[in-house]
């Protein structure tokens, strides 16, 4: 249940803040563009949002089961590292940016910190999550 809900927070959080970034020209593209290529469907612009937040749910959902499996004692440099690499990655797709040192001017500072924020609050309630279950099994016997 909690992996849901914690979904379903980080999905409405990125979703509410990349309409927050493109409302106010801080990141160049447009996130819902990706939908322009899907022509058996006329989508209006709340449709494409809400499949937005739901791809950004199950991309939560994997992100909360890979950091439960891979998470040591420090969720912060999980989640900065995956995050960077994920923010990184994703603008360098959109953006279409060659691989010289001038194009890393070119990556919006605002995504790559509201990715990060998102990846660290998975990381962390899936480390909480764990300890409660690990505390509440060791009380039980």
């Amino acid at each position: 249940m909690y992996v849901f809900v914690t979904a379903i927070a980080v999905a409405l959080f990125l979703t509410v803040s990349l309409k927050f970034l493109h409302v106010f020209h801080l990141i160049t593209w447009n996130p819902i563009s990706f939908l322009k290529n899907v022509t058996y469907m006329e989508w209006s612009t709340f449709e494409k949002w809400f499949v937005l937040f739901l791809i950004l749910s199950v991309a939560a959902v994997i992100l909360y089961f890979i950091s439960v499996t891979i998470l040591g004692k420090s969720p912060l440099v999980f989640s900065l590292i995956l995050g960077i690499i994920i923010s990184v990655a994703i603008e360098w797709e959109v953006l279409n940016l060659s691989l010289k040192w001038s194009s890393v001017k070119e990556i919006s500072i605002p995504f790559v910190v509201i990715v990060l924020i998102a990846l660290r609050f998975v990381a962390e309630t899936a480390q909480y999550n764990t300890q409660t279950v690990k505390e509440n099994k060791a009380v039980k016997n």
